[in-house]
C-alpha cells in the first residue's frame, strides 16, 4: 500500500487540479482550506504526516461519526468537501490523476463494486472485480444512460459480484452467475421481487466481455429457453431429421415439431428425467399437461400431435421399449374464452345513472311545457 507525506501529495494534487480542469479559483478555495486544510491539521496534531489509503479511509470514518450525526446543512456540506478531496488524495496517490468518479452514498462506500481493482486483478481476465470493472467501462464507452448503468449495478453486478465474494472465490464463475439468476427467479415467482431482467442482463454482458472482450447490444432470450442433454437432444434431432428425409413434414412443419417437442423434453427434466429410462405413461400425460399449461393457454392440439408422433417414433426405432405415446391425452380441451359479468354494485349503479338521467330528461320536458 502506497504511503506518502499528506501535505506534499496534498500541494501536487491541488497543481494538477489548477492545471488540467475547469474549477474555479473559489472551488479550488474550497479544496485547499475546507478539504486539504483540514486533513492535513489532523495529521499534523497527531504527529505523523505520512498517510496511505487505509489511515485516510479511517480519518473519514471517525469524522463523520464525530461531526455528522444529525448535523446541520452547514457541517455536512463541509463534510462532503472533505471526503471528497480524501477520495482524491486516494486516487491521485494511486493514479497520478484527478478525474475522480462521483462517489457512492456514504452508506454504500464499503461497495467494492465503485473500488478500482488493482493493477494484479486487472491484469487477470478471469478475475470478477476486473471483468466485473471492464464491462461496466465497456457499457460506458457505447453510450448506456446513467440509470440504466445505476440499474445494473443494484440488481445485477453488485448481487454476481456478493455471490462470488460468499462463495470466497476471485475467479469468474458461470455457475455462480448461473444460480443467481435461478435465485432471483425464484424471488420472482413467490412475489418477493417484482423483475429479474437486470440480473440476467448483467449476466449475458459478463459472459459475452469474458468471451470476446468486447460488448454488442442486443436482446437476450426469453429465460425458459436452454439446451437439452445430449440424450434428448439427440433423440430430437434425429426425429427431426427421419421427418425430412421421408418427407412426412416439410422443413418449416419439422422446425415448428421440434420447437413444441422441446417444450415437452424440458419439462421432463424439471421433474428430473435426463432419459426415457424411467419415463412411465402417467409421466407423459403429467408433462403434456403441465407444458399446455404452461405454453399452450389457447389450446394444445399441436403439441398432443407432435409429442404422439415424436414418442412413436421413438418406440418404432426401438430408442423406448414401451410405447409411451399411448400416455399422450387423446385431445386437447378447446380454449374458452370466460366474459365476466357485471357484479351486483355495477349494476345498481347502472341503474341508479340510468333513473337520473330519465328524470333529468323528465324534469326538462315538463319545463318546456
Amino acid at each position: 500500500m502506497i504511503k506518502y507525506d499528506v501535505s506534499v501529495v496534498g500541494e501536487m494534487m491541488l497543481a494538477k487540479l489548477k492545471a488540467e480542469t475547469n474549477l474555479t479559483n473559489t472551488q479550488l478555495y474550497h479544496i485547499r482550506t475546507v478539504g486539504i486544510g483540514t486533513i492535513v491539521r489532523h495529521f499534523e496534531k497527531s504527529g505523523n504526516m505520512i498517510v496511505d489509503k487505509k489511515i485516510l479511509r479511517t480519518f473519514l470514518e471517525e469524522y463523520h461519526a464525530k461531526y455528522c450525526t444529525d448535523a446541520p446543512q452547514t457541517v455536512v456540506q463541509r463534510w462532503r468537501a472533505i471526503r471528497r478531496t480524501a477520495e482524491l488524495l486516494i486516487y491521485f496517490s494511486e493514479t497520478g490523476q484527478v478525474d475522480l468518479p462521483i462517489l457512492p452514498d456514504w452508506t454504500k462506500r464499503n461497495c467494492s463494486l465503485r473500488t478500482k481493482p488493482t493493477t494484479e486483478q486487472l491484469s487477470e481476465k478471469d478475475n470478477i472485480y476486473s471483468l466485473i470493472w471492464h464491462t461496466r467501462s465497456a457499457l460506458r464507452k457505447i453510450g448506456y444512460a446513467p440509470n440504466t448503468l445505476a440499474y445494473y449495478d443494484t440488481s445485477g453486478f453488485s448481487k454476481i459480484l456478493e455471490a462470488h465474494v460468499i462463495a470466497g472465490t476471485e475467479i469468474y464463475s458461470d455457475k455462480i452467475c448461473a444460480q443467481v439468476v435461478l435465485d432471483t427467479h425464484a424471488l420472482v415467482i413467490r412475489g418477493s421481487i417484482h423483475r429479474y431482467q437486470g440480473v440476467r442482463k448483467v449476466v449475458a454482458l459478463l459472459e459475452e466481455f469474458h468471451r470476446y472482450g468486447m460488448i454488442m447490444p442486443g436482446t437476450l432470450s426469453p429465460f425458459e429457453k436452454t439446451e437439452l442433454t445430449s440424450t434428448f437432444a439427440t433423440l430430437l434431432e434425429e426425429y427431426g431429421n427421419d421427418v425430412l428425409f421421408s418427407e412426412k413434414q416439410s422443413e418449416v412443419t419439422a422446425r415448428t415439431g421440434k420447437s413444441i417437442i422441446k417444450g415437452f423434453l424440458l419439462g421432463l427434466e424439471e421433474l428430473g428425467f435426463m432419459s426415457f429410462g424411467d419415463v412411465m405413461l402417467p409421466i407423459v400425460g403429467r408433462v403434456v399437461t403441465q407444458t399446455a399449461k404452461k405454453h399452450y393457454k389457447r389450446g394444445a392440439e399441436s403439441l398432443i400431435h407432435y409429442v404422439r408422433d415424436f414418442l412413436k417414433h421413438l418406440y418404432d426405432y426401438k430408442y423406448i421399449e414401451v410405447d409411451l405415446s399411448v400416455g399422450v391425452p387423446k385431445m386437447a380441451a378447446p380454449y374458452n374464452k370466460v366474459y365476466q359479468g357485471f357484479t351486483d354494485d355495477e349494476i345498481i349503479r347502472a341503474c341508479l345513472i340510468s333513473l337520473t338521467h330519465i328524470n333529468r330528461l323528465y324534469t326538462h320536458s315538463n319545463q318546456n311545457n
